[in-house]
């Protein structure tokens, strides 16, 4: 009798699981040991920066940016964004330090 397959539930990042994550890093705990206690898989810890694109002037008087990403599929996989300042051309990963983060995952705080 063949096994019936599990689905897979994904499970939001909370501010808890952020700070948990940074202490792993500073203790260089492995990579499987965290992902059993945190009950993640691997390729979650594992899940690599992407890359959505510049900012540009939308209104120079109020000093506004703005960024335009429509791809559904890979906003419905982020949590979480940061903004960094990166070398002309670009770059393939992040290389400088995150300047603005914002978490997504967050319910409104006013009615």
């Amino acid at each position: 009798m063949a096994k019936k397959a599990r689905a897979t539930k994904r499970k939001a990042w909370t501010r808890g699981h952020s700070a948990e994550l940074r202490k792993h890093s500073k203790a260089r705990t492995p990579v499987i040991k965290i992902s059993k206690a945190m009950k993640r898989t691997v390729g979650a810890l594992r899940q690599q920066a992407l890359k959505l694109g510049m900012f540009y002037v939308d209104n120079v008087s109020r000093k506004r940016w703005v960024m335009k990403f429509n791809d559904r599929k890979t906003l419905a996989q982020i949590d979480a964004v940061f903004v960094t300042i990166e070398p002309r051309g670009g770059s393939n990963k992040p290389s400088g330090a995150p300047l603005m983060y914002a978490y997504l995952n967050v319910s409104a705080n006013h009615p």
